[in-house]
């Protein structure tokens, strides 16, 4: 992947498919794909994972300081808004749709 897109959830899941079937093979052929496969490619997607949703928390907390005050700081929310376009939903839905505790 050399285009720098966002990896959507599918993706990720394709990803961690193609791992474990690589430790499976690891494992049984020796090598240290195995750890690779079986240990440090789970870490890292569970660290995208991790960091979308901190993402879109914070595009959460964002959308809501500028539906509280009316003053929010557009450049970082088009920012951000060019970002969360590409994602299943726009940070405005994403805000809206979102449940759980946001603080």
């Amino acid at each position: 992947m050399t285009d720098h897109t966002p990896l959507t959830s599918q993706d990720l899941d394709e990803i961690e498919t193609r791992a474990a079937h690589l430790a499976e093979y690891a494992c049984q052929n020796g090598g240290e794909g195995d750890t690779l496969a079986g240990t440090d490619v789970p870490a890292l997607l569970a660290e995208v994972r991790r960091l979308q949703q901190q993402r879109k928390y914070l595009i959460t907390q964002l959308a809501k300081r500028d539906a509280e005050s009316g003053r929010g700081d557009a450049a970082l929310r088009e920012f951000l808004g060019e970002l969360a376009a590409s994602e299943d939903q726009p940070p405005a839905a994403s805000a809206a749709g979102e449940s759980g505790s946001t603080r």
